[in-house]
């Protein structure tokens, strides 16, 4: 049963996810509709629309400023763009619309007046907290593949075609070359810097809900080593290597989601609305039920750990997964947390003679259907 609560709580919110981008690019319009036909229709009579701003105590010298204003901002939120500040001055400005021109308190029109301006208030700070949602220029500027201005920003740029194919080859050597290393240089040494670089690009490697519910020890000096190898059954490469991972998923994982994802939220890359649906269905899956946390933490550690070990492949390094170690034995020896779960173990370092080439696999044949 609980099983099954889990898996309608992940299809809620891929439905909600299927259908936000369209339900905000709907939202942003029917909230500016209304600004949008009043600075339309202000061009139609301006001089009565002076003489109700001067009644009401407003310089008439503000109609121009006030139609730009409204006709500017309405189109500004239906492209999308600069989404979040152009809301909160729509919303300054419907509560300053309140309080000149609707603020005769005895007339109930016009208190109905004041507040639809204060709850169109409301609205246009929910947008700006939330965000434009994906149909908008701010989330197409946001994207890391959108080219020119995100690279400035530091974000990732696709590569033209050619570029990409010289890099799916690339990737596909470094795939067919990689080894389960047994045997290591044991005079040469990683240093900090390539180190973590290993563990950045490890990171790279995708997770549910982009939790990133790993973590890792590098093993590397000779008494941290000596403390392993019983613990790993006395296999030599543990000593060897440069350096052995205690590659770990973590339990819990929608306690620390929030803030894994922030980065994301923050980079436009998902909206508030998104970011809030992605931590309630987190915590709906995970929440009172240990064996799927579990499971999520071996998903996770396996992936980031065929992930390191493609990175050292591609930095000219071999590397070995091992699964002969005792986790508790492990756990306890290099205060692991309890929430700490151990995956495997990945030596990495410069190999030496006498390791094994890549061994033969079945045929696709053998290991693939097609439905």
């Amino acid at each position: 049963m609980k099983y099954n609560a889990t898996a309608d709580h992940f299809r809620s919110a891929t439905d909600v996810e299927r259908f936000q981008p369209a339900t905000m690019l709907a939202a942003r319009i029917l909230l500016v509709l209304i600004f949008l036909l009043s600075g339309l229709s202000k061009l139609a009579a301006p001089d009565a629309i002076r003489a109700y701003m001067e009644a009401n105590h407003v310089p008439a010298a503000l109609f121009v400023p006030t139609v730009l204003f409204e006709i500017g901002t309405s189109l500004l939120i239906v492209a999308g763009y600069r989404v979040r500040i152009v809301a909160a001055l729509l919303a300054g400005f419907c509560v300053i619309t309140a309080a000149l021109f609707h603020n005769q308190f005895a007339d109930q029109t016009q208190t109905v007046m004041l507040l639809k301006n204060v709850s169109m208030a409301g609205g246009f700070l929910l947008l700006a907290s939330v965000g434009a949602g994906r149909f908008s220029l701010d989330a197409k500027l946001a994207n890391p593949e959108d080219r020119g201005e995100a690279r400035d920003r530091g974000h990732p740029v696709t590569p033209p075609q050619d570029e990409r194919s010289l890099q799916v080859s690339n990737i596909s050597e470094v795939i067919k070359s990689r080894i389960s290393a047994n045997r290591y240089d044991t005079g040469r040494k990683l240093s900090d810097p390539q180190i973590s670089e290993l563990i950045e690009l490890a990171t790279r490697a995708p997770s549910a809900f982009n939790l990133q519910n790993w973590k890792f020890v590098a093993v590397r000096s000779d008494d941290a080593k000596a403390r392993l190898l019983p613990l790993a059954f006395g296999q030599q490469k543990v000593a060897d290597a440069a350096v052995t991972f205690i590659v770990c998923g973590t339990l819990d994982p929608h306690l620390t989601l929030a803030d894994a994802l922030k980065p994301t939220l923050n980079a436009g890359i998902i909206d508030e609305g998104l970011y809030n649906g992605w931590v309630g269905a987190a915590r709906n899956m995970y929440q009172d039920n240990l064996t799927f946390q579990r499971d999520e933490a071996i998903r996770s550690g396996s992936l980031a750990a065929m992930t390191l070990m493609l990175a050292a492949q591609g930095m000219g390094l071999a590397s070995g997964p091992m699964i002969g170690f005792n986790p508790q034995g492990v756990a306890d020896a290099f205060g692991l947390a309890p929430t700490d779960v151990p995956v495997m173990l990945v030596t990495v370092g410069y190999p030496s003679s006498g390791n094994w080439p890549q061994k033969p696999r079945k045929p696709v044949s053998d290991v693939l259907s097609f439905a």
